[in-house]
């Protein structure tokens, strides 16, 4: 008898990967892990979860939340492409789903989504990812001259109807074929190899910060009160 849609879902390890010390932003993947795990609990998927970290009190934090963990040696410079791989080729995985604590603001549906699509397109592609819709605000990019802000693009009025929509990608969630990510990982240079595989993208329709700054922790902060307070 086939599995069922969730239960074959289920099967596949959905990989949190996070690194202890955050240089820019000091307990940045501490504060932002229980927006995963919201995700996570909506999508009936914790049981299939697994935090990677190099630091035990986010592997005890994460044990708080009910994930399971995985404790790794991390080399300089690692990033979670290779915590992936370093996990994934220990097990027999045709697939995993990669989520990253550092986006998050996501679809309750991504992870449905990500699969579906995975699963109908699987034979013609290495990985799934997902993406936004953004404003190109070009047109009113400033430069600052003698303390005094022109137009970057010689634009003398700002019309908000010159605003035109672009998609973007946001990597707000992956699912890698285990084969790929092997190959990915050995070569030379991991990232420029994984980008150059064959993909196909999700619409996430969340809000998107990209968390790098101490003040975009802070935006995420005022994000989180006003959903939650349904301002």
């Amino acid at each position: 008898m086939e599995l069922s849609h969730k239960l074959r879902m289920n099967k596949t390890p959905i990989l949190i990967p996070i690194k202890g010390i955050s240089k820019r932003c000091p307990n940045k993947n501490k504060e932002l892990l229980h927006f995963t795990v919201k995700l996570l609990e909506r999508s009936n998927c914790m049981s299939s979860a697994i935090v990677i970290s190099d630091s035990t009190g986010l592997l005890d934090l994460s044990k708080k939340y009910g994930l399971k963990t995985h404790l790794e040696i991390r080399d300089d410079g690692q990033d979670e492409l290779m915590s992936c791989y370093n996990f994934i080729k220990t097990t027999s995985s045709e697939a995993f789903i990669l989520l990253p604590v550092t986006h998050p603001f996501r679809d309750i549906k991504l992870i449905d989504k990500c699969y579906d699509l995975f699963m109908n397109s699987k034979n013609e592609i290495n990985f799934i990812t997902s993406y936004i819709e953004v404003v190109n605000r070009e047109r009113f990019h400033i430069n600052f001259t003698d303390g005094n802000p022109t137009f970057k693009n010689n634009h003398k009025i700002r019309m908000g109807e010159s605003c035109t929509i672009i998609p973007m990608i946001d990597g707000a969630i992956y699912m890698i074929k285990s084969d790929f990510i092997k190959k990915a990982a050995l070569s030379e240079n991991t990232n420029k190899t994984f980008w150059r595989g064959k993909f196909d993208c999700i619409k996430n329709n969340a809000p998107f910060i990209d968390i790098d700054s101490i003040e975009d922790m802070n935006n995420v902060s005022l994000l989180d009160f006003y959903i939650n307070n349904k301002f």
